[in-house]
């Protein structure tokens, strides 16, 4: 929660213990944090179902013009809100749906604080070190900002998410068998997708440690398939299910925020490629030999890339017309305000 800067006197110019600022800030923000946080406990039903909430147009969000929840919402808090109040209710537990929202900040922080611990325990292998881990990142500001009870944001359950993938990335790459746990990465990732537009730094993040693997293992003369099977689950499912999301759709193969991701999926296969004719040829990695073959494969991927992107580009020079989205924002009255 973030303090306001206090200096040993009120609002009136009287002074005040210092010890009073924390309450006095935590009423303040926590009014600011009511405000700022309806629309999503707003949005946050279970008796309109699926459907309607895809096509729900609230009229008290971006007054006067309103907002197409469906196609601009990040679906993700929602349906995870419904999903464990339903399961509470299985459960045998009763709890108001605005209690849930209330609560799932403080859920989600404890299960990213244990998620870190893995991922510091999966990187160093030591106890240790994965207990200072879970220390420190449950005190961090950063974190406690999106963990505290009633921070009901996409970034509450984000954390958690983004660490889910890291860890089960790194957890894919152990060992050679390790590779189906590419699966779960990818689900992982298509989860946050639906939480939080942080997902292109993710995905990102993954492409990135790939392709240096993948560099590092060349120079070292050796080349571990399991990498190429591991990412490839996760970019395929990942990516399929990020199109399902409505405030995403077709844009990973379109934005070039996450064009790396899919260069780095196509060069990863073309470099597999290129491997399977090197070990035809029985020629040492790092000999010239050996790199002649990935050098004709990679020239050849580009040229082909090249010419896809001449053939895709958009050729219209005349002025985009609006998004479908504006058109429906303009094209909808505001509300008759009640006399």
């Amino acid at each position: 929660m973030c303090f306001e800067p206090s200096y040993g006197y009120g609002d009136v110019g009287r002074p005040i213990p210092f010890g009073s600022f924390p309450f006095i800030s935590m009423a303040r923000s926590s009014t600011n944090l009511i405000r700022g946080l309806t629309s999503e406990r707003r949005s946050t039903s279970t008796s309109t179902g699926g459907m309607p909430f895809s096509h729900w147009y609230d009229y008290m969000s971006w007054y006067p013009l309103g907002r197409p929840v469906g196609t601009t919402i990040f679906p993700g808090l929602q349906i995870t809100s419904v999903l464990i109040r339903r399961a509470l209710s299985m459960l045998g537990v009763s709890m108001t749906m605005n209690d849930v929202c209330c609560l799932i900040p403080a859920w989600f922080g404890s299960v990213a604080t244990v998620l870190a611990a893995l991922l510091a325990y999966e990187t160093w292998g030591s106890f240790s070190g994965a207990a200072m881990t879970a220390g420190l990142f449950a005190i961090l500001p950063a974190h406690l900002m999106r963990s505290m009870a009633g921070e009901y944001d996409n970034e509450c359950i984000a954390m958690a998410a983004m660490l889910l993938t890291f860890y089960l990335w790194v957890r894919s790459l152990r060992n050679a068998g390790s590779w189906p746990i590419g699966v779960l990465t990818g689900l992982a990732y298509g989860y946050m997708v639906s939480t939080w537009g942080g997902f292109i730094f993710v995905l990102n993040m993954v492409a990135l440690h790939a392709a240096v693997c993948v560099f590092a293992d060349w120079l070292r003369g050796r080349y571990d398939a399991s990498l190429l099977w591991a990412y490839s689950l996760f970019f395929v499912v990942g990516t399929a299910v990020a199109t399902r999301v409505p405030p995403v759709g077709w844009t990973p193969f379109k934005s070039l925020e996450q064009l790396m991701a899919l260069l780095v999926f196509i060069f990863m296969w073309a470099l597999h490629f290129s491997e399977i004719l090197r070990r035809r040829a029985d020629f040492p990695i790092c000999s010239t030999k050996g790199t002649a073959d990935p050098c004709t494969v990679f020239m050849i991927t580009c040229g082909v890339l090249v010419l896809a992107a001449a053939l895709l580009a958009p050729r219209d020079t005349s002025a985009p017309s609006p998004p479908a989205s504006v058109l429906c924002l303009c094209s909808t009255p505001a509300p008759a305000t009640l006399s």
